[in-house]
């Protein structure tokens, strides 16, 4: 089996274990807290997902293409996603009477641990590459 391969195979693994068990934690407290959301909690998490796992992809890609480049490719393709994002979700994000706490949480906090998840992986990747 590819090497590539291998490490993303374990990689797609380990991030289903983690998103489904971060939904389920953030479900779990803002059912207990009797907050309510404009928006739905699942397509943000299914879009940080299949956003990681390609950004992932991607840079796995071009690390064994072109190594030197694949640090500029990673940071493109974070712009890129945080664009994707704005403009999947505008409507939740835009809301004519704002955002309450726990909705600007909802949003936050996928967004950030799913950029720290691909962060360390890109970032293992890279530093592999130079050792």
């Amino acid at each position: 089996m590819n090497r590539a391969f291998k490490r993303l195979l374990i990689f797609f693994i380990v991030l289903m274990g983690i998103s489904v068990a971060m939904y389920s934690l953030q479900i779990y407290v803002l059912s207990s807290g009797n907050y309510n959301l404009h928006f739905e909690l699942m397509p943000v998490y299914i879009f940080h997902f299949i956003a990681t796992l390609l950004v992932c992809v991607l840079i796995e890609a071009i690390s064994s293409i072109m190594p030197n480049q694949a640090g500029y490719a990673y940071l493109g393709s974070i712009f890129i996603k945080i664009g994707l994002f704005l403009l999947i979700f505008k409507d939740a994000l835009f809301m004519e009477e704002g955002m309450n706490k726990p909705e600007k949480l909802s949003i936050v906090i996928p967004m950030l641990i799913f950029l720290m998840i691909e962060s360390v992986y890109c970032g293992r990747l890279l530093n592999a590459q130079q050792a």
